[in-house]
């Protein structure tokens, strides 16, 4: 019985130092023009693409989830500035919601997936998607937010293995999001 006891507190501690504990990091991006957390600093990276509405430079800041050991296997934060004669957030909304449909069937085609949900939402008056796509045969999942801020588009994502979703992290990284200030 004494040596239960005894082992008791070293039982107790390795259990609690079992669980993994991932600290956030506040992550600012003044040329983006918005903030936001992610579970540890993100990678920087640009990308050229080539879309139908001309070349256009895409700003990604992403971080491998698997590093966080915390269940989603991905969180990305992207953003890509339009040409406001082609799409800006005071355009009318049928003009609004054929874009952010193209960019939904265009988002759900990258991963070869099939779209599960969609659903209308706003950041402080801006439209925006919330979307779930399913890939690797119903294996993976990613959920997007997207924001069309005037002629800028924001582009949130989690992605995650079916069973493996963080719900609490995901919604920290997707409600941590902020514009900083007037855009330009």
């Amino acid at each position: 019985m004494k040596a239960t006891l005894r082992l008791l507190p070293v039982c107790l501690a390795l259990f609690l130092c079992s669980f993994t504990v991932v600290k956030w990091a506040a992550f600012e991006n003044k040329a983006g023009n918005f903030k936001m957390e992610f579970p540890a600093k993100p990678q920087q990276s640009e990308k050229n693409v080539n879309t139908p509405s001309g070349p256009m430079k895409m700003y990604v800041f992403m971080f491998d989830g698997d590093m966080a050991d915390e269940g989603n296997k991905l969180y990305l934060a992207m953003y890509s500035d339009y040409p406001e004669a082609i799409i800006s957030s005071g355009k009318r909304k049928g003009l609004v919601d054929t874009f952010f449909k193209n960019a939904i069937d265009g988002a759900v085609a990258n991963i070869h997936g099939s779209l599960v949900s969609t659903e209308s939402i706003s950041y402080k008056n801006f439209p925006g998607r919330k979307v779930k796509a399913s890939f690797s045969e119903g294996k993976g999942f990613m959920d997007l937010q997207m924001y069309l801020v005037k002629n800028r588009m924001y582009f949130l994502e989690v992605g995650y293995q079916k069973g493996q979703q963080n719900t609490v992290s995901e919604q920290r990284f997707f409600n941590s999001f902020a514009l900083l200030g007037s855009k330009k």
